[in-house]
Parts: C-alpha cells; sequence; structure tokens
C-alpha cells in the first residue's frame, strides 16, 4: 500500500470537498433554473389559457378560427372541444395528432399542467381546462414546444460541465500549495530536530505563531528538548559525582595499601592500615548500595508492596537510635506525635527516610542545639515535621537539595562522611509510597522538612 504523505493526502482530501460541494450546488442550480424556466413556461400558458376562455365566454356558440390571432396558432397549439370529445377548433398544426389528457385535469375547473411528448411533434408544456361558450361547456387544450426549454437546460448543464472540472483542478492546485505553506513550518521542525543531539541539545525549534497548532507543538517540543538536556546534564553531573566519591576511598585504599608495602610495620601498624582499608570499603558498599538504589528507582523496579504502618512507632524507634549520636552532639531530641497516624508504606524504607533526616538534623546542627520532630494528621494526610536549630541550607543550594550528590554544607569537604545522595534517595522512596517531601531553611536560623504521606484510618 502506498504511502502518500500528508501534502498529498490534504490535496486529495481537498479535492473530494470540492468535487462535492460542486456537484451539490451544480445539482442545486441545476433543479432551481429547470423549475424556473418550468414556472415561467407555465405562467405563458395560464395567461393564454385564461384569455381564451374569456373570448369562448363573449363568442357565442360558434368559434371561428379566424378569430384567433395567427401569432397565437404559430407559437401555440390549441384545441377546443365539446364534452363528447369532439374537435371544435384545432391549430392547423395540431391536427390528427392525438394527446391523451389525465382524466383528473380534463375535469377539473382549473387549469392543470402537464409535460408530454405529441408525435412528430416533439416535447411540449400543456395547460387544459375547462371553459365555456354559450351555455356548453368546453374542453380547452393549450400546449407549447419545451424545445427551448431544453435547449436552456441543455447550455446550463454545458456550462456546469466546463466549469466544474476548472474549480477541481483550480481547488487541487490551491490545495496543494495551501497544504505545503501550511506544512512549511513542519518540514523546518523537522531539519532543526535532526540537527538536535546530544552535543547540541540546547538547540530549539522556532515557534512562530505561539497561538496556532503548530506553534504549540513546537513550543512543546522544545519543553521536551529542555527535559531532555537536563536530563543528559543532570546524567552527566551524576556520572561524574559518583566518579569522583568512588575515586575518593579508592585512592585512600591504594595509599595506605602503598606505603604499608614499601616499609616495614608493626602488627598494630598493619591493623591500623587494615581498619581504614575496611572502613574506606564500607564507604564504599555503602555508596553502591546507595546508587543500585537510585538506579532501580529510575527503572521503576524499587517499590515493594506497601503494608499498613503505624507512623508514630516508625518515629519513636528512629529517635531511639539516634538519640545515642544527639547525645555525642549535645542537641536535644524532642518527638511530639500529635495523633496517631496510620499509612501504607514500605517499613523498612521508611526507616530509612527518617534515619537519615534525624541523621542531617543532628550532623547539621549546632552544640546545644535542638530537633524536634512533630507527628500529625490532617484529614487524609499524615505529616511530619523534622526541625532543627542548625546552620541551614543556603538559598544557592536550596532548590537543588534533593539532587544526587549535592550537600547542603558550603564546601564539598568529606568531615561529615556524606555522600549527597541521602535526600534524593528519602525523596524518592517517600514518592514510591505516594507521598512527597518538602523543605524549608534559613542560613544560620535551622531547617525544616515535612514528609506528607497519605493516611488510613486503621488496619
Amino acid at each position: 500500500m502506498t504511502a502518500w504523505n500528508i501534502r498529498t493526502r490534504l490535496t486529495i482530501a481537498n479535492g473530494l470537498v470540492t468535487v462535492l460541494v460542486l456537484a451539490g450546488f451544480g445539482l442545486a442550480a441545476y433543479g432551481i433554473m429547470a423549475r424556473t424556466l418550468l414556472a415561467r413556461t407555465d405562467g405563458v400558458l395560464e395567461f393564454e389559457f385564461r384569455e381564451i376562455t374569456e373570448h369562448l365566454s363573449g363568442g357565442g356558440e360558434n368559434i371561428r378560427s379566424s378569430e384567433i390571432p395567427d401569432a397565437f396558432l404559430e407559437s401555440f397549439l390549441l384545441r377546443v372541444t365539446d364534452d363528447g370529445g369532439r374537435v371544435l377548433l384545432e391549430s392547423p398544426r395540431f391536427a390528427g395528432h392525438a394527446l391523451p389528457v389525465p382524466s383528473p385535469a380534463s375535469s377539473s375547473s382549473e387549469p392543470a399542467f402537464f409535460s408530454d411528448e405529441i408525435g412528430g411533434l416533439g416535447r411540449h408544456r400543456v395547460v387544459v381546462g375547462r371553459g365555456a361558450a354559450g351555455s356548453e361547456a368546453r374542453l380547452v387544450l393549450i400546449a407549447v414546444p419545451l424545445a427551448d426549454y431544453d435547449q436552456e437546460l441543455a447550455d446550463f448543464r454545458g456550462t456546469l460541465l466546463i466549469v466544474s472540472p476548472i474549480g477541481i483542478l483550480a481547488a487541487l492546485a490551491g490545495g496543494y500549495w495551501s497544504a505545503g505553506r501550511a506544512l512549511r513550518p513542519v518540514h523546518l521542525m523537522t531539519q532543526t530536530a535532526r540537527n538536535i543531539s546530544e552535543h547540541n541539545l540546547r538547540e530549539r525549534l522556532e515557534c512562530g505563531n505561539s497561538a496556532d497548532e503548530l506553534g504549540r507543538l513546537a513550543a512543546t517540543l522544545n519543553q521536551v528538548f529542555d527535559r531532555l538536556a537536563d536530563s543528559l546534564d543532570s546524567m552527566r553531573r551524576f556520572t561524574a559525582d559518583a566518579s569522583h566519591e568512588l575515586m575518593t576511598p579508592l585512592a585512600t585504599i591504594r595509599a595506605e595499601a602503598e606505603v604499608a608495602l614499601q616499609s616495614p610495620r608493626s602488627a598494630e601498624q598493619h591493623a591500623e592500615v587494615l581498619a581504614s582499608i575496611v572502613e574506606e570499603v564500607g564507604r564504599l558498599t555503602r555508596l553502591a548500595g546507595r546508587l543500585l538504589l537510585l538506579a532501580r528507582a529510575d527503572a521503576g523496579t524499587a517499590a515493594s508492596p506497601l503494608q499498613q504502618v503505624r507512623l508514630g512507632e516508625v518515629l519513636r524507634e528512629a529517635v531511639a537510635r539516634i538519640q545515642s549520636q544527639a547525645e555525642r552532639s549535645k542537641v536535644s531530641v524532642r518527638l511530639e506525635v500529635a495523633g496517631e497516624a496510620i499509612v501504607p508504606a514500605d517499613p523498612d524504607q521508611l526507616r530509612q527516610v527518617f534515619d537519615n533526616l534525624l541523621d542531617n538534623g543532628v550532623k547539621y546542627n549546632r552544640p546545644g542545639g535542638s530537633l524536634t520532630i512533630r507527628v500529625g494528621r490532617e484529614r487524609d494526610q499524615a505529616t511530619v515535621e523534622i526541625v532543627d536549630t542548625g546552620i541551614g541550607i543556603g538559598p544557592e543550594v536550596l532548590p537543588r537539595i534533593f539532587d544526587r550528590f549535592v550537600r547542603g554544607e558550603s564546601s564539598r569537604s568529606r568531615k561529615g562522611g556524606g555522600t549527597g545522595l541521602g535526600l534524593s534517595i528519602a525523596r524518592t522512596l517517600i514518592e514510591s509510597m505516594r507521598g512527597r517531601v518538602e523543605v524549608e531553611s534559613l542560613p544560620d536560623c535551622g531547617t525544616t522538612f515535612r514528609v506528607v504521606l497519605p493516611a488510613k484510618d486503621e488496619f
């Protein structure tokens, strides 16, 4: 099957519509003209019929052909008969030609019109009615040839047959030109889109008139390209940051091992080297696990079956786990449960989220600061607010705080031991449970993380 392009299909469709329109218009015009011409002919016949019947009514019993104008007899056929069918008056050209008269027309007091073929004389339009001559009724029949009528209709048909093909050809040519002009922006967009690659993803389509369909299409495609460019940039940053995070512990392990091999050491020194190596391997293992979790989330395979979980119990356990770290950092931790909330969640993933958020709340707090966890319920939503009095997050970092390998502190020093993946993982896990994470922060004033999850009334 031949695959026609859009321009050809539009041209054909335009031609078909033009054919239908011209056919409908031609048939309608032809019908109107035929009725108009026939009505005009009937008007002339009715006028002549009235003239003849008036002449008969004033002419007494005897009807003489000499009283009928010659001009009338040349243009019309006339036949007058009595009730017995005897011809009383007849045009010479009508003599010997039979013309059956419909019975309703012959008995009606009003003139009736019909068309019929008169042998040898062609098609005629006929009016027939009853008139009176003296005391006797007469049947008056007048006929006029339809040759002029047929000729006018034939001329009109010829005109339609000439004009219609010209109109169709003009419509096809105009449709082909207008389709090409309308689709030209699509061609330009296609050419531009072909030139867009990973090396020049910032090139964009010309939107033209943003109010029409093609302008909106170009704007939509530009938005898609923007998202693709942002995703590619994010992937590049992610690859570079992951490489950096992996290279640092690997370089430490290699340096420790090379130093240990180059000079003799005691058993205690070897134990220290091995302990350092184990610490760095643990960091690598945690990083690899988090990268694997994010990769599974990107692939859509990180979601686990959800269970009904009591949010307050999860937070109590998380606070208990962070308590010793908070005491070492001299940070007071307070849990406020305003109302018990049951949420559909994965318990392990939920613990991972709150462990990470509470760990950040302690790690980036000040000695003598506080960390407050508030659990509440608002209609069909459970909320958890984690408020710290720490160093806060700078306005230049806050919009990207949930991005991968972004840290809240001003530098990328590793003294905190973080990888910059915790908040990204937290958001990914909460969103997999149909929730959301929000953050508010002011430098040197503290940070508030707000977790919102759909809540259930009971197990």
